[in-house]
């Protein structure tokens, strides 16, 4: 039995060495990325950008196309090095963002997009007109082409500032309609957000409503942040097989939102902010996001929603900030649309380092995280409560020892 009690306070003793041991010596490694950013090209035009380019290989010809809309009424198509490929002059100012999309099936992709005129225009890779739609108000909306019958072919999706959300089929003729009960100047996104094998339609509107629909235009929720609201994003931030929607406010808030309309966080930015992006940026499987601000930055903040930097332009920022590899290297480019007084169109270099470092200092228990260092404490103070139960039983078990052989001489 003595040999039992004995063993078990070595095998503890030699364990706690080799916790202090661990901590003394092996310090935690961190991993961190830096990001610089420089200016690659950039193409100035004659008044406010703020759209979201739109970066596809319109006509097939292995060589990304930069396409933009701007408030000097035209739609502009420029090569992925800043050259210009043309443009389609409307005679009414555009804020409309363009989309991309192969409606008639021929290999080359049409584009899209609203305008103040209160048509939908489709205009070919080579920048003639196909086909136009007249709404009763202004289109400030991307048309967003999507298969929502699940037939086959797209349908082309958009809101109006006469208050009602409409579907087009791919030719140009009209499907159906649904009011809102307030004007859209935002882009609806679609996709099936909450698992349930149908796409909903998510659609902000300028009263700070946003909705969610499914076919043929029956809203499935709704919900309130308040402000009127730019594009939503639908993108899984967090890398877990759920949709999160993303969407900014003109009063400087940045809302998550979960696939059935509940807010998951906020975070504000002390100033209105335009149109975001998500993208995973460092390659650690969880996205940032992207937002452009009034205050002439470009903001980058985590899929949990921190801050992680800001690069200074010297005009508002309301367009979407669009992240691809337009020369296939190893980086990627960033195209930001920056608007009054700048009216320019910018592509930035985005250089990302990652690096694996050990902390300053010779380890120990200062340089271990703070909720493993109060389980650290837990653990000695434990181990130092059962050394102190062990002296005081072998205490008490000598004075009993010494008290028996007392009683024993007399």
């Amino acid at each position: 039995m003595r040999k039992k009690f004995y063993t078990t306070n070595l095998i503890i003793l030699f364990l706690f060495a080799n916790v202090l041991v661990l901590v003394n010596f092996n310090p935690l490694p961190t991993v961190s990325a830096e990001m610089a950013i420089t200016e690659k090209w950039s193409y100035a035009v004659g008044a406010g950008i703020y759209c979201n380019p739109q970066v596809s290989d319109l006509d097939d010809d292995g060589f990304q196309e930069v396409v933009f809309t701007s408030l000097d009424h035209n739609a502009y198509c420029i090569s992925y090095d800043g050259n210009h490929l043309w443009n389609y002059d409307t005679g009414t100012a555009i804020t409309s963002s363009p989309s991309a999309s192969d409606l008639d099936d021929d290999g080359t992709l049409e584009v899209l997009f609203g305008c103040l005129d209160n048509n939908v225009y489709c205009i070919s890779d080579t920048g003639t007109k196909e086909w136009n739609y007249s709404t009763g108000g202004s289109v400030y909306p991307t048309p967003l082409a999507v298969d929502i019958t699940d037939d086959g072919v797209e349908e082309i999706l958009f809101g109006s500032a006469d208050e009602y959300f409409y579907c087009l089929d791919n030719t140009g003729s009209f499907d159906w309609s649904y009011p809102i009960g307030a004007g859209i100047s935002t882009n609806a996104v679609a996709a099936d957000i909450d698992n349930d094998n149908t796409v909903e339609v998510v659609v902000p509107s300028n009263g700070g409503m946003l909705s969610a629909y499914r076919d043929p235009g029956i809203r499935e929720w709704l919900f309130f942040p308040g402000g009127s609201l730019r594009d939503p994003i639908i993108s899984d931030l967090d890398s877990d097989s759920n949709l999160e929607i993303v969407v900014s406010s003109h009063n400087g808030f940045l809302f998550c939102f979960n696939g059935t309309g509940g807010l998951l966080w906020s975070t504000y930015f002390g100033d209105s902010i335009g149109k975001s992006t998500t993208v995973d940026l460092d390659g650690d499987n969880y996205k940032e996001i992207l937002v452009g601000a009034n205050d002439n930055h470009l903001y980058c903040v985590d899929y949990q929603g921190n801050h992680l930097w800001n690069y200074t332009f010297d005009g508002d920022i309301y367009g979407k900030p669009n992240v691809v590899n337009l020369d296939s290297d190893s980086e990627y480019e960033i195209i930001v649309p920056v608007g009054h007084p700048e009216n320019t169109l910018y592509c930035l270099d985005l250089n990302i380092t990652i690096a694996s470092t050990l902390p300053n200092g010779n380890g120990g228990i200062g340089e271990i995280p703070f909720l493993a260092q109060w389980g650290l404490w837990i653990i000695v103070g434990m181990g130092a409560l059962y050394l102190l139960t062990v002296v005081v039983l072998l205490a008490t078990r000598n004075k009993g020892k010494k008290t028996t052989k007392k009683k024993r001489k007399k």
